[in-house]
C-alpha cells in the first residue's frame, strides 16, 4: 500500500502523462518505465510478478535530493490500479505511432 503522498504523486502523473506533459523512457527487457520530473527527481516504476505470494506488483523508486525513497504496491491494495494505470500510460508515451 502507498502512502498518501505517493498516492497523490502519482495521479498527478495520470494527469500529466495522458495530457503529454510527461514523456517516459520504457524498457520493455527489465519491464519499467522512468521519467525525469519537473523537479528534476527521477521516478521508475518496475513491474514484477511476485511468484512466492501469486501477484503482480509494481516496485515505485522517486531519486530525489541524494536520496532513493522506494515503495510497493501489489493487486491485493486498491492503489494498485493506479499505478498499473500510470505504468501503462508511460509505456504508451514512448510510442510512435504516426497516426
Amino acid at each position: 500500500m502507498l502512502p498518501a503522498k505517493i498516492k497523490s504523486l502519482v495521479l498527478q502523473l495520470i494527469e500529466q502523462t495522458e495530457s503529454g506533459s510527461i514523456k517516459w523512457n520504457y524498457d520493455d527487457e527489465n519491464a519499467s518505465v522512468d521519467a525525469f520530473l519537473a523537479d528534476r527527481s527521477k521516478f521508475k516504476i518496475k513491474y514484477q510478478f511476485d511468484y512466492n505470494i501469486e501477484l503482480a506488483t509494481f516496485t515505485l523508486r522517486l531519486e530525489s535530493n541524494e536520496k532513493e525513497y522506494i515503495f510497493t504496491t501489489d493487486q491485493s491494495f486498491k492503489d494498485y490500479d493506479y499505478v498499473k494505470r500510470l505504468y501503462e500510460s508511460a509505456q504508451a508515451s514512448d510510442l510512435d505511432l504516426n497516426l
